[in-house]
């Protein structure tokens, strides 16, 4: 009877060991060293907080007040009421939907660049090329909603953080900042790549909040269509960026009306007089 005792607490003391063994050895394997931090952040999964919002609200003002200073920026434009009524429309069907995680506010440069581009802390960029190369107000609507698409799954901020490490990125948010990694981030989140995969996100996110705001959404096909018209320059190509030939913007047209082919919609068409709007920048 004293010997099973004495074999029970042995093997109780045992089981206990190879616990604590296998407690302390998964807390070393999953306690990231800090180069790894800053070089190679964390995937945690598409919803991950990664860097804080806090942080990019910050990484936006930064932006907002170097592309300002350097670029000509365009304000009290028609240009301007014309994609803030837009923009509006977008949002009130988008947060009905999503929790967005800032405002959203689009800075308008006087560039012949076609295209727009999302970066941190809701901050879409719109050149007047784009406007110019679009042929209606709906037709922009749909590249705003693939790019507010980016904006609620924080694509531009964590695509950089990946491309850039999250140290260059607190560098401007606070201290002293050095001109050539400034130029360096601008010209990264202005040109930023995102992934098939978040590409593919955003593509499907526009023609949701196209349809639920009632919008037809084979408008973001034409604008798609209209765009794919122009020079494969790598310099002007943002609303294409993952796509290099024309098969690949073709299976997203195709996508785009699929879907839109599928919905009953009683479409409102936008207040907006877009040939006057066009004309305004000429």
């Amino acid at each position: 009877m004293k010997q099973r005792v004495y074999l029970a607490k042995e093997l109780a003391l045992l089981v206990l060991v190879l616990g604590l063994v296998f407690l302390l050895t998964y807390a070393i394997l999953t306690i990231p060293r800090k180069e790894d931090d800053v070089r190679h952040p964390p995937e945690r999964g598409d919803d991950a907080e990664f860097p804080a919002v806090s942080i990019e609200r910050s990484l936006r003002d930064a932006f907002e007040t170097r592309i300002t200073a350097r670029a000509h920026v365009l304000r009290g434009e028609p240009v301007n009421t014309a994609l803030e009524g837009i923009r509006e429309r977008l949002l009130s069907a988008a947060e009905k939907k999503e929790n967005l995680p800032y405002g959203v506010d689009i800075l308008v440069i006087d560039a012949d660049t076609a295209g727009a581009v999302a970066l941190p802390g809701g901050l879409v960029v719109v050149y007047t090329g784009l406007v110019q190369q679009l042929d209606t107000a709906e037709q922009m609507a749909g590249v705003l909603a693939h790019e507010l698409g980016h904006v609620v799954h924080r694509d531009s901020v964590k695509q950089l953080a990946r491309q850039l490490g999250i140290s260059a990125l607190l560098s401007l948010v606070g201290g002293p900042k050095s001109a050539a990694l400034m130029k360096r981030i601008m010209e990264q989140a202005l040109h930023i790549r995102h992934a098939r995969q978040a590409e593919a996100r955003a593509d499907r996110f526009a023609l949701a909040l196209l349809h639920a705001a009632g919008i037809d959404p084979a408008h973001f096909a034409l604008a798609l269509e209209r765009l794919k018209r122009e020079p494969q320059d790598e310099r002007i190509q943002r609303i294409l960026r993952y796509t290099d030939t024309h098969p690949a913007i073709d299976e997203r047209i195709r996508r785009a009306r699929e879907y839109a082919s599928r919905q009953v919609t009683g479409a409102v068409q936008l207040e907006v007089d877009w040939d006057r709007v066009k004309r305004s920048l000429r």
